[in-house]
């Protein structure tokens, strides 16, 4: 592979990685019974669309092409994989828990991105939704931390 191939296949990691953590918040969010959390978790579907889209830009900036889907065994390796039986179970503790593993894979992806190295001029956008990602899954985890208290 080339550099602008390297490049592409890493943003793509992070932009299918984007579309999963969108995903697993929107299915979040409509399990939960607080509004207030639905509407938190909902923020943060939006939020990551935004991402994806952000990180999509930036592959089309290449020259790429954008790799939309991903396979249901792929978003189980980037972290979503029990939300499903967390909101069978409807247990608050348990859907905040599979968010936030969620969030540690999605963390791991942006911290290879950084270390990886990518074109400077995208460094902003990558560090930026970083910090996001890492305020998010802080936030997501003292939830979940109140939650197993209640």
């Amino acid at each position: 592979m080339n550099a602008t191939q390297d490049t592409a296949k890493l943003l793509n990691d992070l932009h299918q990685t984007l579309l999963d953590s969108r995903n697993g918040f929107k299915t979040a969010a409509q399990a939960v019974k607080d509004p207030v959390l639905t509407d938190e978790l909902m923020a943060y579907s939006f939020q990551r669309d935004q991402f994806a889209r952000q990180i999509g830009s930036l592959i089309e900036a290449i020259g790429e092409k954008t790799s939309e889907g991903g396979s249901m065994s792929g978003a189980l390796q980037r972290g979503w994989m029990n939300l499903e039986i967390a909101i069978s179970s409807n247990d608050r503790h348990a859907i905040l828990s599979e968010c936030e593993r969620g969030e540690d894979v999605a963390l791991e992806e942006f911290r290879r991105a950084v270390e990886a190295g990518s074109p400077v001029e995208f460094d902003p956008v990558i560090t930026d939704q970083l910090a996001t990602v890492r305020a998010t899954h802080d936030r997501i985890k003292s939830l979940r931390d109140a939650a197993k208290q209640n």
